[in-house]
C-alpha cells in the first residue's frame, strides 16, 4: 500500500505549478507560532514555502473545503518555488485579492495601538478592542476562523494571520 501511495505523491507532485521567482521578490520574512515562512509577491501572486514539508497542501484543501461554503476565502494552490531558477522547495499562491484602494491590516497592527497587554485579550475583549479601533464588527469573521480551525486542526491561529480590510474611504470590512 505504501509505495501506491508513493506513486501517488509524485504523480502529484508532477502536476504542480512551477513557479519561478528572485530573491529580489521576497517579501519581509514573516513569522508564525511555527517559525519564520519565506514569502515572495510576483506578477500580482503571493508565493509561500512549506517550512514544515505540508502548508502549502493545508492551505489548498482549506481552499477547497471553503468553496462548499458560504465564507468568502482566499484561493490556494501548491506549487514548486524555484528561486533565480533553483529549485528551493514546495509551497503554495494565491492570487492578490486586493483592488488598488485597498489595504490589509492584521489584527495584530490594529490592537497594538489599542493596548500592549492585546496578547492576553480573551474573546470578548478582541472583539470589543477591534471593534472600538475600526468600526467593524469583527464577531462573524472571528468565529467562522475558529469554526474552521477546530475542524481543520490548524495550530497556527494567532493576531499577525487574522485580517481585515480597509477601503480609500476608511471603513473597514
Amino acid at each position: 500500500m505504501l509505495s501506491k501511495c508513493n506513486v501517488f505523491k509524485e504523480e502529484l507532485e508532477d502536476s504542480y505549478k512551477k513557479i519561478f521567482v528572485s530573491k529580489k521578490d521576497r517579501m519581509q520574512l514573516d513569522t508564525s507560532s511555527k517559525g519564520s515562512q519565506i514569502r515572495w509577491y510576483k506578477d500580482n501572486i503571493f508565493i509561500k514555502l512549506d517550512c514544515l514539508g505540508y502548508e502549502g497542501i493545508s492551505e489548498e484543501l482549506v481552499s477547497k473545503l471553503l468553496d462548499y461554503s458560504n465564507v468568502e476565502h482566499v484561493q490556494y494552490e501548491v506549487c514548486e518555488i524555484y528561486e533565480d531558477n533553483k529549485f528551493i522547495g514546495n509551497g503554495c499562491y494565491s492570487f492578490n485579492f486586493l483592488n488598488e484602494d485597498e489595504q490589509v491590516f492584521t489584527f495584530a497592527s490594529i490592537l497594538k495601538k489599542y493596548s500592549r497587554d492585546y496578547a492576553t485579550f480573551n474573546y470578548d475583549e478582541v472583539f470589543e478592542a477591534m471593534y472600538d479601533a475600526t468600526g467593524f464588527d469583527v464577531r462573524i469573521y472571528l468565529d467562522h476562523c475558529i469554526c474552521i480551525d477546530a475542524i481543520v486542526k490548524n495550530e497556527d491561529r494567532h493576531f499577525n494571520n487574522l485580517a481585515i480590510i480597509r477601503y480609500s474611504n476608511g471603513k473597514f470590512s
